[in-house]
This record gives C-alpha cells, sequence and structure tokens, in this order.
C-alpha cells in the first residue's frame, strides 16, 4: 500500500523523532537536523575567537545532495538500524538547494522509496526562505534560514572539505550528508 508522506514534517516512523538523541536538552529546530542554542554557541566562538574573519567558502550557487558520499560515510560510521539506512540511502541524492546573496531555494522531488517491503511515496516540496551567514571561517559556514516549518530560524553548520562540497551532520545517527556544487 501506497501512502504519501509530506518532506517538511521530518518525523518518520522508522527514523522515529530525530529529538530523542537530544542529550544536553537543546531546544532543536528544522526537525532535529541541528541544535539552535549549540550552534548559535558555536558561531559566537567563532567570532569572538576572531576565526570567523577567515572565510575562504563561497555559498552561492545550486547545491546538490551527494547520494554516493552520503552512503559511504553512514556505511563506514553511521549508527543505523537496517531500515533507517534502507530509507536515508534513497532520501539521499535528491534534494537541491541554491543559494544567491540572502536567498536560499530548497528544492525536493517527489520520490517513492521502499522499506521492509513497503513503498511509500514522499510528496516533494519547494522552499524559498531568506539566510544570513552568522559564522565563516576556513572550515564551516554557520547561517540562519527562515523556514516556514519552524517557529524560529533554522542553524544550519555546512563543513567544508573541498571548494565544491560541503556537509552537514545529523548528530542523532552519527550521519553526515554530503551536498556538491552543480552551479
Amino acid at each position: 500500500m501506497n501512502s504519501t508522506v509530506s518532506t517538511s514534517n521530518w518525523r518518520l516512523s522508522v527514523l522515529g523523532p530525530i529529538d530523542s538523541g537530544n542529550p544536553a536538552g537543546q531546544k532543536l529546530v528544522n526537525g532535529g537536523q541541528g541544535f539552535l542554542v549549540t550552534s548559535l554557541a558555536l558561531a559566537a566562538l567563532l567570532l569572538v575567537s576572531g576565526r570567523a574573519t577567515g572565510c575562504i567558502w563561497d555559498l552561492e550557487g545550486t547545491w546538490k545532495s551527494d547520494r554516493e558520499a552520503s552512503i559511504n560515510f553512514a556505511e563506514q560510521r553511521g549508527r543505523l538500524k537496517p531500515e533507517q539506512f534502507e530509507l536515508l540511502s534513497q532520501m539521499w541524492g535528491n534534494m537541491t538547494v541554491t543559494y544567491d546573496t540572502n536567498t536560499s531555494h530548497f528544492v525536493w522531488p517527489d520520490i517513492e522509496v521502499s522499506v521492509a517491503g513497503k513503498k511509500q511515496r514522499f510528496a516533494g516540496s519547494e522552499e524559498l526562505s531568506a539566510y544570513s551567514v552568522v559564522a565563516c571561517n576556513s572550515e564551516v559556514i554557520v547561517v540562519t534560514v527562515d523556514l516556514k516549518a519552524n517557529e524560529e530560524p533554522a542553524v544550519l553548520t555546512m563543513h567544508f572539505e573541498e571548494y565544491d562540497g560541503f556537509w552537514v551532520y545529523l548528530a542523532k545517527f552519527n550521519v553526515r550528508e554530503y551536498f556538491s556544487r552543480v552551479r
């Protein structure tokens, strides 16, 4: 039986509640993709330490989720149950995000996945949101993004390892979603 789940509501039965892995009790935003308090503390630390002045990264452009790199990391270091890995490995590689000077454009296409033999359709979404860089150094860019699904801006920390690629961390599962620049 097929069913549709909105990707903006990131509480899938297979993954469980994303925020259950929050040992410090920080308030979560964006379905658990980052800890607001921790990320803001990181941004403040970068600014106070003077490391924020060493930004060498250009976020502008279009970035696509890199399925292969994300799966490779998850296989080596992830803490995923088999059904969680099965779901995420089908979801990675689909999303794109485009950044211009102050706007982010997230695009998630409709996809169908199969977990434990059950097919499920995920309704795609598209969102234009204002964003601002709150910290940047030679390793990371930290941005706040005003997403409609959140009461407060989401804080995203993008870790750069090369000019045309970065990753974001999902702590509960010890996995990274990698993104590659496509334009």
